[in-house]
């Protein structure tokens, strides 16, 4: 679990990053911001519902992953560095949606498994000081069954074995 002086640090990081885009002399930084934020107007207010459907799609739902991923995380970053409350309202519903969901999006592909826990752990950790208890044990849970759990269960796991990376 993250503590108060991570969350600190992430705000310190947050102001710093405010300061230099304010300043407008970083091309990169700006473009990247800039990018962020389109993105973020764009697909972290979508009110669009976003749907996977476990028979038609028995490959891969990776597109569906990376439509939360760019919701939610898009949608946080653009909340710490503008603190418009209507960001935070969209990453809260939608997290609160996907996680409740998570298990039924999970398929045997783990870089969609892991797309998602990124997504989650980045908005845990960005948010920690605004999202609820309640929302907060969501992202924990989520993470820990499809991050950890079902990593562990040898009838999901025949790739992370296969890496080595498992002793």
């Amino acid at each position: 679990k993250i503590n108060n002086t991570a969350a600190d640090v992430v705000d310190a990081i947050i102001k710093a990053l405010k300061k230099e885009v304010a300043k407008g002399k970083n091309e990169g930084l700006l473009l990247l911001h800039e990018s962020m934020m389109g993105v973020a107007d764009k697909y972290g207010l979508s009110d669009k519902e976003i749907t996977f459907d476990a028979e038609k799609q028995k490959s891969t739902f990776n597109g569906t992953a990376r439509q939360i991923a760019n919701r939610i995380v898009s949608a946080a970053y653009a909340y710490r560095v503008t603190g418009e409350k209507r960001y935070l309202d969209h990453v809260l519903s939608n997290v609160d949606l996907f996680a409740d969901n998570f298990r039924r999006w999970t398929t045997n592909y783990w870089l969609e498994n892991s797309e998602l826990c990124y997504s989650f752990a980045l908005v845990y950790d960005w948010l920690y000081k605004s999202l609820p208890k309640a929302t907060k044990d969501k992202i924990v849970a989520a993470i820990a069954s499809i991050g950890y759990d079902d990593a562990n269960d040898p009838k999901k796991n025949a790739f992370y074995n296969t890496t080595g990376l498992k002793e």
